[in-house]
């Protein structure tokens, strides 16, 4: 369904690290949860048993394609950091991840030619969609990010766990995502 390559771009973002790192048994693990947990909401899973081809679900699906791959990596990183655990990725099954769909038309699916967008303001803007969908709270960078191509975007603002600020939890998020490819 996807390169080995984007899952291994996705896998550092996740994990905060350099994407040449090697990975600690602790970070492996929770890279093999959390690829596990995406498995059925984003129907991977469910894929195995279709008939149609790895090519006709890329056409049809965008949850295999890098960009969506690599926001789902920094989403991960946001809930592990914001939760510590991935449980809400199961909410992602109610995301409409159709190619066709409007959710990610101006994110991740230029709005003119329908192709996929593969920069970082579409991986962040992605992401955010994501986020927003599982009820996690934004950082304040992606909030004005998003305001600045769907300005009436709600955000959610609860904190669930620990007595870690809003603030310094994305700080956190923001340091270890800094330097993935230096």
């Amino acid at each position: 369904l996807f390169p080995v390559k984007i899952l291994k771009d996705a896998t550092a973002r996740l994990l905060g690290v350099k994407v040449n790192s090697k990975l600690t048994d602790e970070q492996c693990e929770i890279a093999r949860e959390f690829w596990q947990a995406c498995a059925k909401p984003l129907l991977w899973q469910t894929f195995r048993c279709w008939d149609d081809s790895a090519n006709e679900f890329r056409t049809s699906y965008i949850s295999s394609h890098g960009v969506f791959l690599n926001a789902l990596g920094f989403v991960g990183q946001c809930l592990l950091a914001q939760y510590g655990n991935v449980d809400k990725l199961a909410e992602l099954s109610t995301l409409n991840i159709r190619r066709n769909s409007d959710e990610f038309v101006g994110r991740c699916i230029d709005a003119v030619t329908g192709n996929m967008l593969t920069n970082i303001t579409a991986i962040k803007l992605t992401a955010i969609k994501m986020l927003c969908h599982v009820d996690c709270p934004v950082g304040p960078e992606l909030q004005a990010l998003e305001r600045q191509y769907f300005p009436e975007t709600e955000f959610p603002s609860a904190l669930e766990r620990g007595t870690s600020t809003l603030d310094e939890v994305f700080d956190e998020v923001e340091h270890r995502s800094v330097h993935l490819y230096a």
